[in-house]
């Protein structure tokens, strides 16, 4: 399992950093050429200033596991990005 964690640091500030998103990643274990992995995206997107609203995207995702890692965040980035509407 892979996860990826985004903080919100104010001024560079670590005592007042929270998270703001965050992804989990698994293998399907499928045993095929395309190596599939399923995700669980949640986050935040914000409206305003004051106002914000959770969101979390499932999906799965086709990577062949001898490209980079930033490969496969990238392919999962793209397809959650039309979803966040």
């Amino acid at each position: 399992m892979l996860r990826v964690t985004v903080e919100l640091v104010p001024l560079g500030i670590e005592s007042k950093k929270r998270i703001i998103s965050q992804m989990s990643i698994f293998n399907t274990t499928e045993k095929n050429e395309a190596n599939e992995y399923k995700y669980i995206y949640e986050g935040c997107f914000f409206n305003n200033r004051n106002n914000t609203s959770a969101i979390i995207f499932e999906g799965e995702v086709c990577h062949n596991r001898l490209q980079n890692v930033w490969i496969l965040l990238n392919k999962i980035i793209t397809a959650i990005i039309p979803l966040d509407k």
